[in-house]
C-alpha cells in the first residue's frame, strides 16, 4: 500500500481551537473519562484493521488528549471519539457518564430536512460524502438508557428510516464518531485504488464543523417532540429510485436513447466525492437540450445511483438548471412547437409528407437555397474578430434510396425562389474558384457570385479527398468562413481570386448512416463542425398521403441591395450590409469566442454559435426582413442546431458500433483473438457477461448473486461483480440485501428497475 508523499503537507495549526470548543459543548462539565480511538489503513475483508483504544480522564488530561490527537493525525491515523463522557476506562453499552449530548450520524442526506432545522442542532459533516454528524445538546444530563431511546426517535425521524429501508444508522451512547476538524482517510486507502492517484484523486477530507452552536432542549422538550413525530400523519417521502405517476407518462427509455443523455449518464455514473452537483448540472442540461419535460428529468435524476437527494430537493434543482439554460439560450431539440412557429416552416413539413419526403431534408435544401438568394454584401456584424459571412453546409444522414437527392428538387416546387442558384458537383479545390470566374486572356469572365455545390453519393466526395496534392478540403473550409478563394498562380491567364465576402456558397452532402465517418474523420480540420446535420429519414408516424393540396409557397422577396458579382477588387467596408442582432446574442458571441481562444470548447463545438448565427440569418431573410437578427431567429435557430447535434451524435455512435462489429467479426472469422489488445479482450468480456446476467436477471426478475454468477461460463464468472456494477450504474438493475429468514444471514440480490 502506497504511503502519502511529504509534498502533502496537512495543516494542523488551527485545529486545536475548534476542537476544543466542540468538546466543550458536547462532553458537559464531566467529570469522566473521555474514549477516542484511532484507526490506521484500509478495511479489508478478512484482516483486522491496527486500532489503538486511548481513554482520558476530563477534564483533568485535556491536553493530553490533545497532544495524542494531533500526534496521530501527523502519522495519518483516523481520529475517532465518544462524545458521551464514560464512568470507567472501559467503552460498554451502558457506562456512561453523565449524557449531555444525543448524537448520531446519517448515511444518507436528511429526509425531513424541516425537522433537522427545528432540533438546531450541532452539525460535522464527516468527510465521507453525505455522512453528517448531529449533536442534539441538553440542558441537563440523562443516562444511557434514555439517551440511546430519545437519539434512536430523532435519528429515525430525521432519516425517514423504514424496516428494510437500507438506510443505516449510528446513535448507540458508546458510538464512536470522528473528531470534528481531524482528517478522513478513507478514501485514501480506498481498496482498488491505484497508487499513482491517491495523490491526486484520494487527499484526504476534512472533517468539518459547519454548525458550531445550537439549542439546549429539557428533556420534557423533546419527549414533548418525539410524541407529536409519533402522532403526526404520514406523509410519504419518496428516495432515489421513486417517481411520480406523471413523470412516469415521459418514458425514462426515450430520455435515455438521446445520444447527449446517455453520454452524460454514462460520463457521470461513477460520480464520487464532490461531483454530484457537476453531475446533476451535464444530465439536466441536456435533458434541457431535448425538450424533455422537468418531471421526466426530475425522475430520471431520481433513479441514478449518485443521486441522494430527496425529490423536492431534486425538482428544484432542475427548475434552476432549465432557467438558467433558457436565460443562456441553450438549442433544444425542435418539437412540434418549432414547425408550427412560422406558416413557412409549417408550409414545409405539410409539404413533405404529402410527398413522402423526410421534412428535415427538405428544409435542409430550402435553408440553403435561401442562403444562396442573399447577396454576398449582406454578412453579419463585426462582434468580434471579422464579418461573418453566410455560406452554408448541410450533410443530410439517411438510408440509400431515402430522399436525400429528391428533396433537393422538391425544395424548388415547394418554395419557388425569384433566383435559383446554379449548382454543380464539386471536384477539386481549384474548381470551386473557377465556377464563379473564368481567367481569359484579355479579361476574367464572371459566371456568378452564388453557386451551391452538390455531393449526392459521399463516396465520391472520398475518392477526391484521397487525391495526391488535393486542396479540396481546405478550400471548402475556408469558403464557409467566406474568406478568400482561389490561386495566385505566376501565369496571369491561369490566375484566379475571389475576395473574402463577394460570393456565396452553399454545398450539400447525402451521407448514408454507414459512411459518415468521411466527414467525422476530418474533425482535426474542422470541417464536420461547419455541417448542419439533418435527418434524412421519414418520421416513425408518417402515414400515407390521401390527397395533395399545399400549393407552391409564395415568397417576397425584400427589398435589397445586390451588386452583382465583382472578384475584381477587394470589397471596402461602405459595400457591406451588416445584420445586427440582439444584444444578449452579441454577449454570446464574445463569451464563445474567448472560450474558443483559451481552448475550454470541445473542437467539435467549435463553429456552433457562428453556425447558429447563419441560420438565424437566413430564418430571417425568409420571414422578409434584412435588417437585423431578432430573438425569435435565435430561439428557432437554436432549435435546429440542436437537432443538427442530435443527427451528428447518432452518426457517430452509429460509425462506433460498426467499426467495433466490424472489428469483432474479423477477429472471430480469422481466429485472431492474439491481435486484440488485453483490454479489449476484456471489454468483449465484459460485454458478453452483462448481456448473459441482464437476460437471466429479466428472465427471474429477483436473482441472488450466487446464481447469476453459477449462470455464466468459467471465462465469464471473472467479470461478473464489474459486470453487475456497470448495469447498476447504468440504471438496468438495483441491488438490494434478502435477509434469511432462520439464520439471518443477507444475501446481495439484484432485480430489474
Amino acid at each position: 500500500m502506497s504511503e502519502l508523499p511529504d509534498s502533502l503537507v496537512l495543516d494542523f495549526r488551527n485545529v486545536r481551537e475548534p476542537l476544543d470548543d466542540f468538546l466543550d459543548t458536547v462532553l458537559g462539565p464531566g467529570p469522566g473519562y473521555l474514549a477516542v480511538e484511532f484507526g490506521h489503513g484500509p478495511k479489508v475483508k478478512g484482516h483486522k484493521r491496527p486500532w489503538k483504544p486511548r481513554t482520558f480522564a476530563w477534564p483533568d488530561e485535556r491536553e493530553q488528549a490533545r497532544r495524542a490527537i494531533d500526534e496521530m493525525q501527523r502519522q495519518r491515523w483516523d481520529v475517532y471519539l465518544c462524545t458521551a463522557l464514560r464512568e470507567d476506562e472501559s467503552r460498554t453499552r451502558h457506562n456512561a457518564a453523565d449524557i449531555w449530548t444525543l448524537s448520531f450520524e446519517l448515511d444518507e442526506p436528511a429526509a425531513d430536512q424541516e425537522l433537522l432545522d427545528k432540533l438546531d442542532a450541532v452539525i460535522v459533516l464527516s468527510g465521507t460524502e453525505d455522512h453528517t454528524h448531529v449533536h442534539v445538546l441538553l440542558d441537563e444530563p440523562v443516562d444511557s438508557e434514555t439517551a440511546d431511546r430519545l437519539t434512536e426517535a430523532l435519528a429515525k425521524a430525521v432519516a425517514d428510516w423504514q424496516p428494510g429501508s437500507g438506510v443505516a444508522l449510528k446513535y448507540e451512547a458508546n458510538a464512536l464518531l470522528r473528531a470534528p476538524e481531524s482528517w478522513n482517510w478513507k478514501s485514501y486507502w480506498a481498496e482498488g485504488l491505484p497508487a499513482r492517484r491517491r495523490d491526486d484523486d484520494a487527499a484526504p477530507r476534512r472533517v468539518r464543523v459547519v454548525k458550531a452552536e445550537g439549542k439546549r432542549w429539557t428533556l420534557d422538550e423533546l419527549e414533548a417532540l418525539i410524541a407529536s413525530l409519533a402522532t403526526a400523519p404520514v406523509t410519504p417521502k419518496r428516495r432515489q429510485g421513486t417517481r411520480t405517476q406523471s413523470a412516469q407518462a415521459m418514458t425514462e427509455d426515450q430520455l435515455r436513447s438521446i445520444p447527449g443523455v446517455q453520454r452524460a449518464l454514462v460520463l457521470w455514473g461513477g460520480t464520487e466525492q464532490g461531483k454530484r452537483n457537476e453531475a446533476h448540472l451535464a444530465v439536466g442540461r441536456e435533458c434541457y437540450k431535448a425538450n424533455a419535460p422537468q418531471e421526466a428529468t426530475v425522475a430520471l435524476i431520481l433513479d441514478q445511483p449518485w443521486c441522494k437527494g430527496d425529490e423536492d430537493w431534486v425538482r428544484k434543482d432542475v427548475e434552476r438548471i432549465y432557467a438558467e439554460a433558457e436565460r443562456e439560450g441553450l438549442p433544444q431539440v425542435p418539437s412540434n412547437e418549432f414547425w408550427d412557429s412560422r406558416p413557412i416552416l409549417a408550409h414545409i413539413r405539410k409539404y413533405a409528407a404529402e410527398r413522402l419526403l423526410p421534412p428535415w431534408a427538405l428544409l435542409g435544401h430550402t435553408l440553403l437555397r435561401f442562403a444562396a438568394n442573399i447577396p454576398p454584401c449582406y454578412v453579419l456584424k463585426d462582434v468580434v474578430a471579422d464579418f461573418g459571412g453566410l455560406n452554408l453546409f448541410v450533410a443530410l444522414v439517411g438510408p440509400s434510396g431515402g430522399g436525400k437527392t429528391s428533396s433537393g428538387s422538391a425544395s424548388k416546387r415547394a418554395v419557388p425562389l425569384p433566383f435559383e442558384p446554379l449548382q454543380a458537383p464539386v471536384s477539386t479545390g481549384q474548381g470551386i474558384a473557377r465556377s464563379y470566374v473564368t481567367p481569359g486572356k484579355d479579361e476574367a469572365i464572371y459566371h456568378t457570385d452564388s453557386m451551391i455545390f452538390a455531393v449526392d453519393e459521399v463516396s465520391k466526395f472520398r475518392a477526391n479527398l484521397k487525391r495526391p496534392e488535393s486542396t479540396l478540403l481546405g478550400e471548402l473550409n475556408t469558403a464557409w468562413a467566406g474568406g478568400m478563394l482561389g490561386a495566385a498562380n505566376a501565369d496571369p491567364t491561369k490566375r484566379v481570386i475571389i475576395p473574402a465576402h463577394t460570393y456565396r456558397l452553399g454545398l450539400h452532402i447525402g451521407v448514408q448512416p454507414g459512411l459518415t465517418d468521411v466527414l467525422l474523420e476530418q474533425e482535426e480540420s474542422g470541417f464536420p463542425q461547419r455541417f448542419l446535420w439533418f435527418d434524412a429519414r421519414l418520421p416513425m408516424d408518417a402515414e400515407e398521403p390521401r390527397t395533395r393540396t399545399m400549393e407552391p409557397w409564395v415568397w417576397k422577396r425584400p427589398d435589397i441591395v445586390d451588386r452583382g458579382p465583382d472578384f475584381a477588387r477587394e470589397p471596402s467596408v461602405s459595400d457591406f450590409r451588416l445584420i445586427d442582432m440582439p444584444d444578449f446574442v452579441a454577449k454570446i458571441v464574445v463569451r464563445d469566442y474567448m472560450r474558443r481562444g483559451k481552448g475550454l470548447d470541445p473542437s467539435i463545438d467549435s463553429h456552433r454559435i457562428l453556425g447558429r448565427l447563419k441560420v438565424a440569418a437566413v430564418l430571417m431573410f425568409m420571414d422578409g426582413r434584412t435588417d437585423a437578427v431578432n430573438d425569435e431567429d435565435w430561439h428557432l435557430s437554436g432549435q435546429i442546431l440542436a437537432h443538427s447535434d442530435n443527427v451528428r451524435e447518432q452518426a457517430h455512435a452509429y460509425h462506433v458500433a460498426q467499426l467495433a462489429k466490424k472489428a469483432e467479426g474479423a477477429a472471430l472469422r480469422a481466429g485472431q483473438r492474439a491481435a486484440i489488445s488485453e483490454g479489449a479482450k476484456d471489454d468483449l468480456q465484459l460485454k458478453r457477461a452483462r448481456d448473459k446476467l441482464l437476460e437471466k436477471i429479466k428472465a427471474e426478475p429477483r436473482t441472488e448473486s450466487w446464481l447469476l454468477k453459477s449462470a455464466l461460463t468459467a471465462s465469464l464468472r471473472d467479470y461478473a461483480e464489474a459486470a453487475l456494477e456497470d448495469l447498476r450504474r447504468a440504471g438496468l438493475i438495483k441491488r438490494f440485501n434478502r435477509k434469511h429468514p432462520v439464520n439471518g444471514s443477507t444475501t446481495k440480490c439484484y432485480r430489474l428497475v
